[in-house]
């Protein structure tokens, strides 16, 4: 599962994980005035909900003891819903369901010309999580019909 690192205010996140929320956040850094959450979709979820219902300090009695704590949940419900959830991960295609136009054709660096060229370890394509595209080698190696190995 994917996840993603939030700054947040410090003074709610303590008090959500001193009630045992949160069981899968996991805090990065901490300092005075934020804390640096890496949270996953269900942490996020879980966070953003207890933020909502805490920033309504007339919820507690006597409202005045929890303003602060309201004010750090609206904090963080205003800084979760401005970063998003996590995202998934991307997941690798099937090479024969990919379109050519997700294909970006290049010539990767690992490919070299000549007969030494060890082509055991040469890859024909690869699925970039980055741009979420299948790039394919368009060397000779690879267009001559050798005998290669994909990763």
């Amino acid at each position: 599962m994917t996840s993603k690192t939030y700054r947040l205010s410090p003074t709610f996140c303590q008090d959500h994980w001193e009630r045992d929320c949160g069981e899968t956040d996991k805090i990065v850094k901490e300092g005075k005035y934020c804390v640096y959450v890496q949270l996953d979709a269900d942490g996020y979820a879980d966070m953003l909900s207890d933020a909502d219902l805490y920033s309504d300090h007339t919820h507690f009695d006597p409202p005045a003891d929890f303003y602060k704590l309201a004010q750090s949940a609206k904090r963080v419900a205003k800084v979760l819903r401005a970063e998003g959830p996590p995202e998934p991960a991307a997941t690798k295609p099937d090479p024969a369901t990919v379109s050519d136009s997700d294909v970006k054709w290049t010539r990767f660096g690992w490919c070299s010309f000549g007969p030494e060229v060890a082509h055991d370890q040469c890859r024909v394509e690869f699925f970039s999580t980055f741009d979420n595209t299948m790039h394919k080698c368009k060397c000779d190696c690879h267009q001559g019909g050798a005998e290669i190995v994909q990763w």
